[in-house]
């Protein structure tokens, strides 16, 4: 079967492999390694060594564990390490987001059952997603940091960077900052809300805490720095009904003639009739209206990032919108446009943004803080009116609308919610008086008929 001159060298290479399994450092081995070494089987002498086995002495000398079994894919592999007289188990648990390099766990122990134990623990905790090769050593604030600089500023618009931010500077980094990623709990997240609504917080403020809190740790799982996601086993908080102040119809009226004093007259009159958001009116360019069709289109926002100001699209589909205006609004816009003529005359070519509807006496941006907190709050002192958020004026056209019988769908699509069932929940109590009224009414035509 071989030729004679290869039978010592197989006999031998036979006899030293099975003594690797119980001979080790034997005087019979040491016997068997001169016998080897005397055929020439260890050395240059490849032309006559078996074929595949050329290399076999060296490495029965130095290797330190048996060849490595793989399993099938995603199984692991188990082998014997002989240095130690383990036996040692491994499973690729991922590859390394920055690197991309495999991530493997390993565990060792005299017992071979002990070890197959191990490897059935852990496939089933890969499979169910809880399994990561290091846990990330970074605390939250390191982590959320780290997300916000490098990987959010990409996905998001700036004032949402912004508003993470925020988040992160005023409630997650002095409530979990210093907590360790990998130790985050969903107890610990549940615990750190509770705190926030019982030192003040509304809830609605907490459920964007708890929005940005989830989509960070969520990323922490998608590069495999945590298993699972603590804050999505944590319900998002209740939030209250929301109280609004509207206007009564004589409220407006007296508003209105308050209003016709300030140079922002008309974007008063579009707030209280229309329902335009404020960084709506403050991105509003001349091009979006139409006084001789009686439109205006809502395609472009003003919106606050930190201390600075960004134009920007309006956020969703439904508030990019065209609608009809009142008559007031056309009469007030006609009027303004007129007096931005004079002003920009004056100015000259230094009038920053001739397409802004409403400007800064320079033609600059509105301030936001300076529209709601110095001009609005001016004109509801002037109205002899309590003093409300600026917001209410949209609460105040919908519920005019509502009340002059305006269908809800046409008042959802002027006011740019994302469907009706939006407005049916926020208007929900002006609706219902509206069905009392229509009930009343069918009372009075049947009484009116002898019915």
């Amino acid at each position: 079967m071989f030729p004679p001159h290869w039978v010592p060298k197989i006999f031998l290479c036979g006899f030293t492999e099975g003594m690797d399994e119980g001979l080790s450092n034997t005087p019979l081995k040491a016997f068997a390694i001169c016998l080897i070494v005397a055929c020439g089987l260890h050395g240059n002498n490849t032309h006559h060594s078996p074929p595949g086995r050329k290399h076999m002495f060296a490495i029965r000398l130095e290797g330190s564990c048996m060849a490595k079994r793989k399993a099938a894919n995603g199984e692991g592999t188990v082998f014997f390490r002989k240095r130690d007289r383990k036996w040692v188990c491994e499973i690729i648990v991922g590859r390394d987001p920055t690197t991309g390099k495999k991530q493997v766990i390993r565990f060792a122990h005299e017992r071979k059952a002990e070890v197959s134990a191990w490897r059935v623990q852990k496939l089933a905790e890969l499979r169910q997603g809880n399994l990561v090769a290091k846990p990330s050593e970074q605390t939250v604030q390191e982590f959320m940091e780290h997300w916000i600089s490098t990987t959010l500023v990409h996905e998001v618009k700036p004032s949402t960077v912004n508003l993470y931010r925020e988040m992160l500077r005023y409630y997650i980094g002095p409530g979990l900052g210093k907590v360790p990623l990998a130790k985050l709990t969903p107890q610990m997240v549940a615990a750190f809300y509770h705190k926030l609504m019982s030192d003040g917080l509304s809830p609605r403020s907490t459920q964007i805490v708890h929005a940005c809190l989830r989509r960070a740790l969520q990323q922490a799982v998608d590069w495999q720095l945590i298993p699972k996601n603590p804050v999505a086993a944590v319900k998002k908080p209740r939030s209250e009904q929301k109280e609004f102040t509207a206007l009564t119809p004589e409220q407006v009226k007296r508003f209105l003639d308050a209003a016709r004093e300030s140079r922002l007259h008309a974007l008063f009159t579009l707030a209280v009739l229309t329902g335009m958001r404020l960084g709506e009116l403050l991105g509003l360019r001349w091009q979006d209206v139409d006084l001789d069709k009686g439109t205006i289109t809502v395609a472009q926002i003003l919106e606050r990032v930190g201390s600075s100001f960004r134009f920007n699209s309006p956020k969703t589909k439904a508030s990019r919108r065209t609608f009809e205006l009142p008559a007031a609004c056309i009469q007030a816009l006609r009027r303004w446009r007129r007096e931005q003529a004079e002003e920009r005359m004056r100015v000259g070519p230094a009038w920053a943004h001739p397409e802004l509807v409403f400007t800064t006496t320079l033609g600059t941006p509105l301030s936001h803080w300076n529209v709601t907190k110095r001009d609005f709050r001016a004109v509801l002192e002037k109205a002899g009116l309590p003093r409300i958020r600026f917001h209410d004026l949209r609460h105040t056209a919908a519920t005019l609308m509502l009340d002059q019988g305006v269908p809800v769908h046409v008042v959802s699509r002027v006011l740019g919610h994302a469907s009706v069932t939006v407005t049916l929940q926020v208007y929900a109590h002006v609706l219902e008086q509206k069905k009392k009224e229509a009930a009343r009414a069918i009372d009075e035509f049947l009484a009116a008929h002898g019915e």
